[in-house]
């Protein structure tokens, strides 16, 4: 680990370090910060394995905002870290702070990939920033999946509107058919009744009328009485 601490004000301080001595430059950087604060921190880590929690990481982070963390990976298949920079796990609680910066390590093999010659020549190249990469694909790919969740539910919604005019339309012809069957039912009902009173009041009125066959007793019928031909008028009864 080197620290270089200019005289003058203490205006700039840059702490660096590599493998166990990255983990201890962030630790006395976030120190110096605390007795130091008013003075511009730049931390540089190479192949720093994971250093605290959630908790200290986010403190870190909330004061020293420069850390950076270089970290090189290996040319196979899978493009595997330095082995380091994975341990301890995070099941553990562990957590890394500051940005991370994704070196190309020359050797397949990750465990190769460790010795500071490794990160000394990575830096001297084109630093790779996969982690931004990977970031941006997975925003990409989080803003595609949203968007198919927006089609998908808009598409519900239009087939549900376009359903509810013929629930609708059923749901109405259904209570019009029910209202007009009570209609026609009430309206049956009251001229049967209407009928049925009007032959009551006829009935006391003129009494019933009487029919039966035969010359013997037959009386001369009214106009408005029709009789058959075998039929004969004997009058009307009293009305009851």
């Amino acid at each position: 680990m080197f620290c270089i601490l200019p005289a003058k004000f203490l205006a700039t301080i840059v702490v660096t370090g590599h493998s166990q001595g990255a983990a201890e430059s962030t630790i006395v950087a976030l120190y110096l910060k605390l007795q130091f604060p008013s003075a511009n921190f730049f931390a540089y880590n190479f192949g720093s394995p994971r250093v605290g929690d959630k908790k200290f990481a986010s403190t870190v982070e909330k004061y020293l905002p420069n850390l950076t963390r270089f970290v090189e990976r290996s040319q196979g298949l899978l493009r595997n870290p330095d082995p380091v920079t994975v341990v301890p796990p995070k099941i553990l609680g562990y957590k890394h702070a500051g940005k991370q910066v994704n070196l190309d390590c020359k050797h397949k093999l990750s465990l190769k990939c460790h010795p500071v010659v490794n990160y000394i020549g990575s830096v001297g190249g084109v630093a790779m920033p996969d982690s931004v990469a990977e970031k941006a694909q997975q925003a990409e790919a989080k803003t595609a999946q949203a968007a198919k969740k927006k089609t998908a539910k808009q598409a519900k919604k239009a087939t549900k509107v376009a359903k509810k005019p013929t629930k609708v339309a059923k749901k109405a012809t259904k209570k019009a058919t029910k209202k007009a069957g009570k209609r026609s039912a009430k309206k049956t009902k009251k001229t049967t009744k209407k009928v049925s009173k009007k032959a009551t009041k006829k009935g006391k009125k003129g009494g019933k009328k009487q029919r039966r066959p035969g010359k013997k007793g037959c009386r001369k019928a009214p106009k408005w009485v029709k009789l058959a031909a075998d039929e004969c008028f004997v009058g009307f009864s009293k009305a009851k």
